[in-house]
């Protein structure tokens, strides 16, 4: 997957290279489709495609809707609906059952440099969010003057009037007039990314750090040995934390964060377990044989610390989905997806077999 933070780097070197870009935002979506609204891509002059938003049935017709907004400076809004069966519009037989729309912004630090700027900041200001917050982008404007096209500053956000209630999975494509000037608004709430953080910089954590970073999670290794929790093992790590060994009864974890355990050292998990257990992460996995972890649990409760019920739902030991994971790549995918089947409140059965629920429109509930 590509993340918010390549989109961040692609577009600095266009700046830096005063190259041509567009950023590609899927505003509204009919039926079961591929990524939901709010989702980007961004494509470059030279030809480059970063994210995926429609399965790949669209992004090379959007580098040619590109080229237009590069030309007129103007967005530009395109539709591809994909359900039909025979397909007959694109050719591509996709058969998804869905329509999306999509809205390309032109990016130009040459003869637009202010909207470049206000690009680059949207998506940097989503890479290292840590709290929700309302995010509106100018889609249209009959007075580029007073309402210019691209993302809103927070600052000008506050202050808006009349904007429609919108939660975290449904962005709202809207139109207003303000002093005279017509506009069209895509208005979405922004969630920081999800936090993972892994105690242990073992050879096994590196596979892990490594795909939960590239599903875009924010990734804190924590360790006592320099020489393993570092840049050149864990490149893909947002935050590298070395500590001492009395301070995992004390690390500071944000209780929104998920954390695996994985020191493979019996002590360590322990003091880790009587510092986390007592807290309220929705997501605690500890790596290892169920024999081991209620071994664990019994001297947590040993040294005076109360768990009930509510305390151990959370936790998943042995860790990760029954997939047979064997090799440390298998396990860390195991660990990652049951992750996210509970950031999502699923639980991790096969599509095959009717889990979960659609709505009418086709798309998961």
């Amino acid at each position: 997957m590509t993340t918010i933070h390549d989109f961040t780097a692609a577009l600095e070197y266009c700046a830096d290279h005063a190259m041509r870009a567009a950023v590609a935002v899927v505003v509204e979506t009919d039926g079961s489709v591929y990524r939901r609204a709010g989702a980007r891509s961004v494509i470059t002059e030279a030809g480059q495609i970063l994210g995926v938003i429609s399965g790949g049935c669209a992004e090379q017709d959007l580098l040619e809707h590109a080229k237009e907004t590069w030309q007129t400076g103007q967005t530009l809004q395109t539709q591809y609906d994909f359900r039909s069966p025979d397909d007959l519009l694109w050719g591509m037989g996709a058969g998804c059952n869905g329509a999306l729309t999509v809205c390309l912004i032109p990016f130009d630090p040459l003869t637009d440099p202010d909207l470049a700027h206000r690009l680059q900041d949207d998506l940097r200001r989503r890479a290292d969010a840590s709290d929700s917050y309302v995010a509106v982008t100018v889609l249209q404007s009959s007075d580029r003057n007073a309402w210019p096209i691209g993302p809103v500053p927070a600052t000008v956000v506050s202050n808006l009037r009349d904007l429609p209630e919108v939660s975290a999975t449904a962005p709202s494509l809207i139109r207003r007039t303000w002093d005279g000037t017509d506009v069209q608004l895509f208005v979405e709430v922004v969630s920081p990314r999800p936090r993972l953080v892994v105690f242990g910089a073992g050879d096994d954590a590196r596979p892990l750090v490594r795909f939960a970073a590239a599903a875009d999670w924010h990734v804190t290794v924590v360790d006592h040995r320099a020489e393993s929790a570092s840049p050149t093992r864990f490149p893909e790590a947002a935050a590298l934390r070395v500590i001492r060994r009395d301070e995992y009864l004390s690390f500071d974890v944000d209780e929104a964060a998920f954390a695996v355990v994985m020191t493979h050292n019996y002590q360590l998990d322990r003091d880790v377990l009587q510092n986390l257990l007592p807290r309220s992460l929705d997501y605690l996995g500890v790596l290892g044989p169920r024999r081991r972890f209620d071994g664990l649990v019994q001297e947590v409760r040993a040294v005076g610390v109360e768990l009930d019920a509510a305390y151990m739902a959370k936790v998943h030991s042995p860790v990760g989905l029954d997939i047979g994971a064997q090799t440390p790549e298998e396990i860390a995918l195991s660990v990652i997806a049951e992750a996210i089947a509970c950031r999502r409140s699923r639980t991790g059965g096969s599509l095959r077999e009717g889990v979960g629920a659609f709505d009418a429109k086709g798309a998961p509930t």
